[in-house]
């Protein structure tokens, strides 16, 4: 069967079916013009990812069900179990939305320690809830993405979506490699250590800046927006400041070169 009667048979596209072949789940052979042939084994295979991604079950499961290193019943047993925890989880959390909703409370008046209470006796009860601990790792990662957007291409947020933190690590490295060796050999302002270690300062410093004010902006946006603007308002005041004083240096050593 051609790539294309797949498409239309199971409505989905050929990067998935590429991609699934990527991932090892699929062997089509090769006619003689080279094109992929996929037969009846391969079809029946993707009918089955699709059934089993359907279900959200994750793409390493379904490949070990593939390479025998885990039974399709000992799979779906584990990932019933994982959507039972997460039927739980909601169900504690819709338990206290309706708390709140019968409050009529606002965000000024609510009892925030009243509920945090309600959530840890619930979490001991082994009902889960979302851990705000990813709020921090989203927004060190969300900084990151966009320091290296600004720095190097517009268009990196498409490849972080495909490769994952491993780009931006490896992004992040040449770049540094490459200011080192500027750094040292082009610029002759120093050692390639020197150069190497501004990206991580540059990284660390904005990160140091902006978690207090997304901390601030869980409770007070407002305020963490007027934060913003002003931290915005100061950094144009310095760059005016920073190019006025090329101009009055770069006129000054004009001046004294005529004069």
């Amino acid at each position: 069967m051609k790539i294309k009667e797949i498409e239309e048979k199971f409505g989905i596209s050929r990067a998935n079916i590429r991609f699934y072949e990527k991932e090892g789940l699929l062997h089509p052979n090769r006619n003689e013009n080279k094109y992929r042939d996929y037969s009846d084994n391969d079809v029946a295979i993707i009918g089955e990812i699709i059934i089993l991604r359907k279900l959200d079950m994750s793409l390493s499961d379904i490949k070990e069900i593939f390479s025998s290193k885990l039974s399709l019943i000992y799979a779906i047993e584990k990932h019933k179990q994982v959507l039972l925890k997460r039927i739980e989880a909601l169900d504690g959390a819709i338990n206290i939305c309706e708390q709140i909703e019968k409050s009529s409370l606002s965000i000024d008046s609510m009892d925030s320690l009243y509920y945090l209470n309600q959530i840890e006796e619930k979490e001991k009860n082994g009902l889960h809830f979302n851990n705000v601990f990813n709020d921090w790792i989203n927004l060190e990662k969300d900084i990151f993405y966009r320091t290296l957007s600004v720095t190097l291409f517009p268009y990196f947020k498409d490849i972080k979506h495909k490769k994952g933190l491993l780009v931006a690590w490896l992004v992040l490295l040449l770049v540094c490699v490459l200011r080192g060796l500027s750094y040292r050999y082009i610029w002759n302002h120093g050692t390639f250590i020197e150069g190497f270690i501004y990206p991580f300062i540059l990284f660390a410093a904005v990160s140091i800046i902006l978690l207090p004010i997304f901390l601030v902006g869980t409770k007070r946006p407002k305020i963490a927006y007027w934060i913003l603007m002003v931290l915005a308002i100061v950094g144009i005041v310095i760059l005016i400041a920073v190019f006025l004083l090329l101009i009055v240096l770069i006129l000054n050593r004009w001046l004294h070169f005529w004069f």
